[in-house]
């Protein structure tokens, strides 16, 4: 595939060309211009991310049978007004108020009868299991015994710094965590993603509601609000570093269906109570929500229930998996539900694995780029590879070359992704290679250019196949040599592409031009017209140039 302009050939055409982008900027402005100034020279590192969904089960406890008969535990869209003593039921009243009471944009979902979608939880169908019974508290072997309600939050709203991966997205709304049929019960409130620049993350958000006991039901007083840390996690469990990845996805140029599932950190995690004493030593498995959650829940009367206690229950406390999409892209991973998953661990296999692809996710295999020498490394499979590397850690041209060496990146040649031997700055590059077969899962990433380790932008994988048109107008020309485009894939899979760039594209037009015979006198003056004319509106100013004539026409009202 040639690397050539698209818009005409020579000084003429790309003259037209800027005369256009000029126009766009100058008079046009509004989402055209906007969108031309934000893809060639970004304004900052960073990048805006707007309607971002957020999904949430919690736990499997969060949606089973209480331990008092005939009681179960679940999700409320809202707040559930105060009842202003202890031992009350939330009833159908409370739970239908609570949606006139700070929801936001939150909704509390179930799977659809036929399990093929997801529909809003009534108060009719709270306690009811997805296979349709009641729900009755213990671990179940059969995960559609739970009711799988969810907390869906759209309209998040944030930024990333598209060179760190440092980024925050923030929901709007409340929802109720009721136990034993609203007996005990708090609240969340705008939760908040942090993702920091070494992989690390968080959820926090505002907690509030009423103090309980267990021993005696009628104690009831408020909590006060406080910020809670609802999930965290840690980059070295690997977790953490698929939040950066997506975050790094969040790029104007595509924001459909970009997003990640990623599993909170529990198993082995200590906490502590307000003596220092250890609360969860043992456990199936042992392990916590983080330690400021579960202080907040020992004033709610829910502490034993959000870490181990060595109990029958504790394969359910296990946090679930946290789904994050942008741009309205529908959830189409969620908690699998069998009619029968079998195993020791009965439910809790549900909550420590995350989603498995639905059938609208699943991609044919792609073909294995063809390996240059220097990539051989990573033709290892991926359990043995090294580390994946990231953008953050490759900030120079040696940190990748150091990084190809070593089988973190593997190379592929330009010549071998549809580009010429080299390039001319100024040239649009269509780069397209297949991403290699034993990588399946992987839906797309980010795209930075060295040797000056800039990004390019956002690139989806397709069938197993990439695509990407690349205007190296907007790169930093630097010196002749050689260059990579290198992609960071979501799965943790990097593939750099080799190629040269010799020049620039105006270089290579005079030199085309001067080898062609010159133009008679009158066509000369002909084509010095049309590309020199020029036209822009900006101040209540008009300029016309035409030739070797200039002309500047101010309005009379003097603005």
């Amino acid at each position: 595939m040639g690397a050539r302009p698209t818009m005409g050939t020579g000084r003429r055409g790309r003259r037209v060309a800027a005369v256009l982008a000029l126009l766009a900027v100058g008079v046009g402005g509004g989402a055209f211009a906007q969108a031309a100034v934000t893809a060639a020279t970004p304004a900052s590192n960073l990048v805006e991310i707007k309607d971002a969904s957020f999904a949430w089960e919690m736990n499997n406890e969060s949606g089973n049978g209480a331990f008092m008969p005939g009681s179960c535990n679940f999700l409320v869209a809202g707040k559930v007004p105060d009842p202003g003593r202890g031992s009350q039921q939330i009833d159908e009243a409370a739970y239908t108020a609570a949606r006139q009471n700070d929801v936001g944009n939150v909704r509390v979902t179930r799977p659809s009868e036929d399990r093929k979608t997801r529909v809003d939880s009534t108060f009719a169908n709270r306690c009811q299991s997805v296979n349709g019974a009641k729900l009755v508290s213990g671990v179940h072997k059969d995960d559609g015994d739970y009711s799988h309600n969810r907390i869906d939050i759209s309209g998040g709203t944030g930024s990333v710094d598209w060179r760190t991966g440092a980024g925050t997205i923030q929901w709007q709304g409340a929802w109720t965590v009721a136990y034993y049929n609203g007996l005990t019960f708090w609240y969340a409130e705008n939760p908040k993603l942090t993702v920091n620049a070494d992989g690390s993350a968080k959820i926090t958000a505002t907690g509030s509601g009423f103090s309980s006991s267990m021993e005696d039901m009628t104690q009831w007083g408020p909590v006060e609000p406080r910020e809670i840390t609802l999930a965290t996690f840690d980059k070295a469990k690997g977790r953490a570093a698929l939040a950066e990845g997506a975050l790094r996805r969040a790029d104007t140029t595509d924001q459909e269906a970009k997003g990640f599932d990623i599993l909170p950190d529990y198993e082995g995690i200590s906490v502590k109570d307000d003596s220092g004493a250890v609360l969860n030593e043992a456990g199936n498995p042992q392990g916590s929500f983080p330690q400021d959650f579960v202080s907040f829940q020992q004033a709610t009367g829910q502490g034993a229930y959000w870490y181990s206690s060595n109990g029958a229950a504790d394969p359910n406390k296990v946090a679930a998996p946290v789904t994050v999409r942008y741009g309205n892209a529908p959830v189409t991973q969620q908690v699998t539900v069998n009619s029968v998953t079998g195993g020791s661990e009965g439910g809790n296999a549900a909550a420590r694995q995350a989603p498995a692809q639905t059938a609208d996710t699943q991609r044919q295999p792609a073909t294995t780029p063809r390996r240059t020498e220097s990539s051989a490394a990573a033709a290892a499979p991926m359990a043995d590879a090294p580390q994946a590397a990231t953008p953050t850690e490759l900030k120079t041209i040696d940190d990748l070359r150091a990084a190809i060496q070593d089988g973190r990146v593997q190379q592929i040649e330009g010549t071998d992704a549809g580009l010429a031997e080299s390039f001319a700055w100024g040239d649009r590059l269509d780069i397209g290679f297949a991403w290699p077969e034993d990588d399946t899962d992987a839906t797309g990433g980010t795209v930075m250019a060295y040797p000056h380790a800039q990004y390019v932008g956002a690139f989806t994988v397709t069938d197993g196949q990439v695509r990407l048109a690349v205007d190296s107008s907007v790169l930093q020309q630097g010196d002749d040599g050689e260059r990579y485009f290198v992609f960071f894939g979501d799965t943790g899979r990097t593939i750099a592409v080799h190629t040269t760039q010799s020049g620039t594209a105006a270089e290579s037009s005079s030199r085309r031009v001067e080898a062609e015979e010159p133009p008679a006198a009158s066509e000369r003056r002909s084509n010095d017209s049309l590309w020199t004319t020029l036209l822009i509106i900006a101040g209540g100013v008009i300029v016309v140039a035409g030739g070797t004539s200039l002309l500047m026409l101010r309005r009379s009202d003097g603005r």
